[in-house]
């Protein structure tokens, strides 16, 4: 009885989405033609945050249902790109089978249905 008990309890305060992959994301920022990359430094921007790197060294961000911006520069150049997040409709499927309300809820709290893809290539052009 008391397994079944903390079986409820996990399905209520997590949801699969949450639970399979989290609320964040690792990403890592690529440049093209980058004539200095030792110097250029990537903003990477959601409704959920703002993250600052370098090219290259992946970062922790957090998932969301919005686009993301992703801005680089040096000296010399600059660039910026634009992701949409994928939707992964599995893991609503999943909480519908498995008390959808409030695990829905979490997921949706934590934009876990939503992925980034891994990794963004910017493309560098002179200021």
């Amino acid at each position: 009885m008391h397994f079944f008990r903390l079986i409820c309890a996990v399905l209520l305060l997590a949801g699969c989405a949450s639970m399979d992959h989290g609320s964040t994301q690792r990403f890592m920022v690529f440049t093209r033609n980058d004539v200095n990359i030792k110097q250029t430094h990537c903003n990477i921007k959601n409704e959920e945050g703002a993250w600052s790197v370098s090219p290259i060294i992946p970062a922790e961000i957090n998932r969301d249902g919005n686009p993301m911006t992703v801005e680089c520069e040096n000296d010399t150049q600059m660039g910026s790109s634009q992701i949409v997040p994928v939707f992964y409709d599995k893991y609503l499927f999943q909480d519908i089978l498995l008390l959808c309300v409030p695990v829905c809820l979490i997921d949706g709290y934590t934009n876990a249905f939503y992925q980034y893809p891994d990794h963004v290539a910017v493309d560098m052009q002179p200021k």
